[in-house]
């Protein structure tokens, strides 16, 4: 995965920056939660979570999600995204003693061992090359501590689908059961999950459209 036409290469050079300036008419209001930012909060509201002091979102475009988390648990949030366009306006857009933002993809997680008591995955593990995956899952697996929460918002589908990305040439989306992954690599608990649209927070029975919000227990 480290030749120059990888896809983490690609969106590190480009088109990280071009898929947040194409979604910047539909990221979420600051002022309001977004479905998936909703579940989390509900769901660590569960004595065995513990206290949530210190947040990871990976694929966090400008942190508008992170702060979010950060501010209701009263907590430190960091944040990593491709896209260095996005990371500078969260930076201006934040306050900076409570979120940190970097760019970076989510194989090399430049952080502490057991240092996050949530990491939440933000609708980008489809756009993962394949043989980074693994190096994913060990990432995430390792910054978060024991008794700690993952959280993964990506699109909902019963068996793996590959489809040609529409906005670069040989790049590919891989529609899979990522949280099932996490399961069975390192026997987390799926305590969470809700499917829903792309476009309100009902169900739909369109693969294509259908995502879904999966919470997961590291024991």
């Amino acid at each position: 995965m480290e030749q120059s036409t990888s896809q983490k290469h690609i969106f590190l050079s480009g088109e990280g920056d071009s898929w947040y300036n194409r979604n910047l008419l539909h990221k979420p209001d600051s002022q309001s939660l977004s479905y998936d930012v909703e579940c989390i909060i509900e769901f660590c509201k569960a004595p065995a979570v513990g206290e949530v002091k210190r947040v990871l979102e990976i694929g966090c475009s400008d942190g508008t999600k992170l702060n979010t988390l950060a501010k209701h648990f009263n907590a430190v949030g960091f944040g990593i995204d491709p896209s260095a366009s996005a990371i500078s306006d969260g930076m201006k857009r934040y306050n900076s003693s409570h979120i940190n933002l970097s760019v970076g993809t989510s194989d090399t997680l430049p952080y502490e061992d057991e240092s996050f008591d949530l990491v939440f995955v933000g609708f980008c593990l489809y756009l993962v090359d394949r043989n980074q995956l693994s190096d994913t899952f060990n990432s995430i697996n390792r910054v978060l501590r024991r008794g700690g929460v993952v959280a993964i918002t990506d699109f909902d589908v019963i068996e793996p689908v590959i489809r040609e990305y529409h906005h670069v040439e040989g790049v590919k989306t891989y529609k899979c059961d990522y949280p099932s992954m996490l399961v069975q690599a390192f026997n987390y608990h799926l305590g969470y999950k809700s499917s829903y649209s792309h476009h309100s927070n009902l169900y739909t029975n369109d693969v294509q459209e259908r995502i879904a919000i999966s919470i997961l227990y590291k024991p």
